[in-house]
């Protein structure tokens, strides 16, 4: 079977976020506020789709803070931005970080269970989401 006559349905993730996000402002969905997590890349569909909502953008990692503040001003929309890892609990969690692209001191982050040697290891602050929201109504 062909997606709009060019790929395979198996080789291909639907819907898309596009797709996804057109139908539920078809459908009439209210959405106040969109809430991101692990904001750096990726977050150019929620912008086009909602560049009039408030956008609460969550990011572990502080060293991206200055490129996502860049990415939101320049489209204009209104932000928050909160670092901070969502986790099941609030409090602290241990993030490793590394990097895939030369050049660039840390492109990925994950949460680990302990506290590894060296610089790629950091605790970082633990929010979940309802606390999140909690903390915004």
């Amino acid at each position: 079977m062909k997606v709009f006559g060019k790929e395979d349905m198996a080789t291909r993730r639907l819907p898309l976020k596009t797709q996804a996000f057109r139908r539920l402002n078809e459908m009439g969905v209210p959405v106040k506020t969109v809430i991101d997590v692990g904001v750096l890349s990726n977050t150019a569909q929620r912008m086009k789709a909602y560049p009039d909502r408030l956008h609460v953008l969550i990011e572990p990692i502080e060293e991206f803070g200055p490129r996502i503040r860049k990415t939101y001003d320049k489209a204009g929309i209104s932000y928050d931005l909160v670092f901070a890892a969502m986790a099941a609990e609030d409090g602290e969690v241990v993030m490793q970080t590394k990097s895939v692209r030369e050049g660039t001191d840390i492109t990925h982050s994950r949460i680990v269970d302990t506290h590894g040697k060296g610089p790629d290891f950091r605790r970082v602050k633990a929010q979940t989401v309802a606390s999140l929201v909690a903390e915004r109504e």
